[in-house]
């Protein structure tokens, strides 16, 4: 389950920046994370592991890809640039399981001034 529900998805707007904030609570498997499409792994910032704010060098653009052993967490910053469909595949290493968690990103409600 991912936040109390077998099919979860989420809503969010194309320019708006989120900050993902994933908990691997597995107690045993190596749990992979992974933004993007079927084709394409989006970019996101890691700023915090395990409750700790991480260094400036340590915190930069990246491929959205994640690999968690039981316990950890991380936050990440993520800005999708367009409208579409996004999935957060988790996902144990070994065979066993996978949950797609999707994202519909929407056109940016942001009003440019003249």
């Amino acid at each position: 389950m991912v936040n109390g529900t077998t099919a979860p998805q989420f809503e969010l707007e194309a320019g708006t920046t989120y900050r993902l904030h994933i908990i691997q609570i597995h107690p045993q498997a190596l749990v992979m994370f992974r933004l993007g499409t079927d084709s394409t792994t989006a970019r996101w910032t890691p700023v915090a592991k395990d409750g700790a704010d991480l260094p400036p060098e340590q915190s930069t653009s990246r491929a959205a890809f994640v690999l968690m052993g039981a316990g950890e967490n991380g936050e990440f910053l993520y800005t999708p640039e367009r409208p579409g469909v996004q999935r957060l595949n988790i996902q144990t290493r070994l065979a066993g399981w996978q949950i797609p968690v999707l994202l519909f990103v929407r056109p940016s409600k942001k009003v440019v001034a003249n």
